[in-house]
């Protein structure tokens, strides 16, 4: 894995229009006329991720060339990903979770041109949670959303995952995707409010409420917030 930045010298080692991952022969990108300008304006880069492509993405300017830079690295099934405080970046994907650190000092030039180069550095396997997104707890740990099992969970050196929390409507913890719990919002350190698919206690039952079963739950009191949702 190497990398890209945050900031002026955003961007990958690769050229501006690097060749398509193998992974995703036919990938095509289009861009709108104004986001170069404002990644200039805001000093900043993108990292995104693509569950349908498998690619990991990181999008930034390219200071040699003033245009577009985009690094793609294939990840098995990339969802969540968030930025923690230290700078790290961490990726919920398939079977485990990964944490990136840029190998670089703020003095030092990946290809003299790029200012940060993630590559991954610590690797925890989980098992197939379908894990779908992730936050960074205030103490510095992964706080993901389990799919699988419908829970907010952390990590655990003995276990798949230790849970800390679940939707009030949801009976009991069990290897049933019964809700299809997606979304995370993370508040200072804390999870704040999640999304669902649908309210359901079955195995699967959220299938068939896709269209207008969506709810937004408040994490710290259990509440439904907003529902209605597609």
């Amino acid at each position: 894995m190497a990398a890209r930045a945050s900031g002026e010298a955003a961007g990958g080692p690769f050229p501006e229009e690097s060749e398509p991952a193998e992974a995703s022969p036919d990938l095509t990108y289009s861009m709108s006329a104004g986001l170069v300008a404002r990644l200039k304006a805001l000093d900043i880069a993108l990292a995104v991720t693509s569950y349908q492509s498998g690619l990991f993405y990181l999008i930034g300017r390219n200071p040699m060339t003033g245009g577009l830079n985009v690094h793609q690295t294939p990840i098995l099934r990339p969802m969540g990903l968030a930025h923690a405080s230290d700078g790290t970046l961490m990726l919920a994907a398939g079977f485990h979770l990964v944490r990136f650190v840029n190998a670089l000092e703020a003095h030092q030039r990946a290809n003299e041109i790029f200012d940060a180069c993630y590559v991954p550095r610590t690797v925890h396997v989980t098992g197939e949670l379908d894990a779908h997104d992730v936050g960074i707890g205030a103490a510095g740990q992964p706080i993901f959303v389990n799919t699988r099992f419908n829970c907010l969970a952390v990590l655990s050196d003995r276990y798949s995952f230790a849970e800390v929390w679940r939707p009030p409507f949801v009976s009991t913890l069990v290897d049933e995707d019964r809700c299809h719990l997606n979304g995370l919002a993370m508040q200072e350190g804390e999870p704040a409010y999640v999304t669902a698919v649908s309210r359901s206690d079955t195995i699967d039952g959220w299938r068939d409420r896709r269209s207008d079963g969506g709810v937004v739950i408040d994490v710290r009191t259990g509440t439904i917030v907003c529902e209605g949702l597609s």
